[in-house]
């Protein structure tokens, strides 16, 4: 499909999407205060049907009783509207999903396309390509802008119903309200602050709109209904098997997510103590990402350990190791280290672990003879990663932040935390240290560098790239 299709079907589903998910907050809305309607009736038939000392009733059970059954009517009629509202949400998301395939195929086709043009710059004619080159740059952005729109844009919490109190749905997603309280997950702005005292909005924007017009009747509405959706998401999100692991860190949605998400390994007080750029060493080793890592994995395994202390060993020992870290003349380019190097410091460290590498090839085909382990997929590096082991990542640098430059790996970062979705628990990404790119730094916000967070999507880029590789500690180190 050509890109301008893409765009014009992108932008479609995307305002089909908006007006969807409209629709179906107005319906929760009425929803919500049928439901209140349908308590109150209740009250007012329980208060009719007391009797005084005479055993005469203190109200009218008929017209109580009539008016209750009107009620329970129009609390179903809105309940039947949210279930259309959220079938219609859903298709569109479905379609949504279409569309960020199609837009996926049409980057990886290319992607391909700028590989064989790079083999034809060589020649005498080369510029020429150069006009080609920068359009297909062009290209591949905006189609990666379009995916990126409609990866925000999904609704996966969208359906359910908030009824009276004894059932509970999810809401809308993407702009879920900060309480107060007792929260879980305090991370650095994307927390979902499950507030245990004050409540949470669950219901996204739709219990905050036009709230400066509210009468107090309205505000006692909306409190109460918060309070109670709150205390529904607390039990549902505690009630889950996958809390009970020591990691978890709370609920969070996260950029990129797609939702709600349950993230685990980001509330450790040692990740505080990691480093967050790489170069900090009397050497001036630069090139040292893998080194600043196998520090950070001592740390996180509770025993504090600067770069510093790993570079001078490397030093020490380069002439045994496989790659050379120090063969360079310009010492700022000096420490890179293949994988089973990284492996052997980290076990001279003290910590034994497993490398988990791409066999592929012809040398990697004669590795796996002599029992050299297939690399390892993202699922089973979450996996990891909440068991408590350290994981470093070989990844292509340019995939993983958003640019296009070789495609085989060639940076070294930690995996310190993951997130999966509320409901079906699939991986929806990684919280990752990446020394060679410490974001947070512009703005102070150094405990961000710790944690920066990668969509699954792009961590694939990254990871599923040749010479790509996994360490991982063979036992727990948090």
């Amino acid at each position: 499909m050509k890109l301008n299709e893409l765009r014009s079907k992108a932008g479609e589903k995307l305002e089909e999407g908006k007006r969807a998910k409209d629709g179906l907050e107005n319906s929760k809305r009425s929803l919500e205060r049928s439901s209140l309607s349908r308590e109150e009736k209740y009250d007012f038939m329980a208060d009719a049907m007391e009797v005084d000392e005479d055993f005469r009733p203190k109200g009218d059970i008929v017209s109580a009783n009539e008016a209750f059954e009107r009620s329970k009517a129009e609390e179903q009629s809105f309940r039947e509207a949210v279930d259309r509202d959220t079938e219609i949400l859903e298709g569109i998301n479905a379609q949504k999903r279409e569309t960020i395939a199609e837009l996926e195929t049409y980057i990886e086709n290319n992607e391909k396309y700028m590989e064989s043009l790079s083999g034809a710059k060589d020649n005498k004619f080369g510029h020429t390509l150069e006009p080609l080159e920068e359009a297909f740059n062009e290209h591949i952005a905006e189609a990666e802008g379009l995916r990126d729109e409609l990866l925000q844009s999904l609704d996966e919490g969208a359906g359910g119903h908030a009824g009276a109190g004894d059932s509970f749905g999810a809401g809308a997603g993407d702009s879920l309200g900060a309480g107060a309280g007792d929260s879980f997950g305090d991370g650095a702005g994307d927390t979902l602050g499950v507030g245990f005292e004050t409540g949470m909005d669950v219901s996204g924007e739709g219990l905050r709109a036009g709230a400066e017009g509210l009468s107090d009747e309205d505000r006692a509405w909306q409190a109460e209904m918060q309070r109670r959706r709150s205390e529904a998401f607390r039990q549902k999100v505690m009630s889950d098997p996958m809390t009970k692991n020591p990691l978890f860190s709370g609920v969070r949605a996260p950029a990129g997510a797609g939702g709600p998400s349950l993230t685990f390994g980001i509330n450790d007080e040692r990740l505080s103590g990691l480093s967050y750029a790489q170069g900090n060493n009397t050497l001036g080793w630069g090139n040292d990402c893998s080194l600043a890592q196998v520090a950070n994995i001592m740390t996180l395994a509770g025993i504090p350990t600067a770069e510093e202390q790993v570079v001078n060993h490397v030093n020490a020992i380069r002439g045994s190791l496989k790659g050379n870290p120090a063969s360079s003349g310009n010492p700022f380019m000096n420490g890179g280290m293949v994988p089973d190097d990284i492996s052997r410091v980290l076990s001279d460290f003290g910590l034994a672990n497993d490398v988990y590498e791409d066999r592929s090839g012809l040398v990697g085909g004669i590795r796996k003879m002599f029992g050299a382990k297939d690399s390892m997929d993202l699922d089973t590096v979450a996996t990891a990663v909440e068991d408590g082991k350290g994981v470093i990542l070989g990844v292509n640098a340019s995939l993983l932040n958003g640019r296009y430059g070789d495609i085989t790996a060639n940076h070294a970062i930690s995996v310190v935390g993951t997130a999966r979705d509320l409901t079906t628990h699939e991986v929806v990404g990684f919280y990752i240290n990446d020394t060679g790119h410490p974001d947070a730094a512009k703005d102070g916000r150094l405990e961000r560098s710790q944690t920066k967070f990668v969509p699954l999507w792009r961590m694939r880029q990254a990871y599923e790239v040749p010479n790509a590789a996994a360490i991982v500690t063979r036992g727990r180190i948090r």
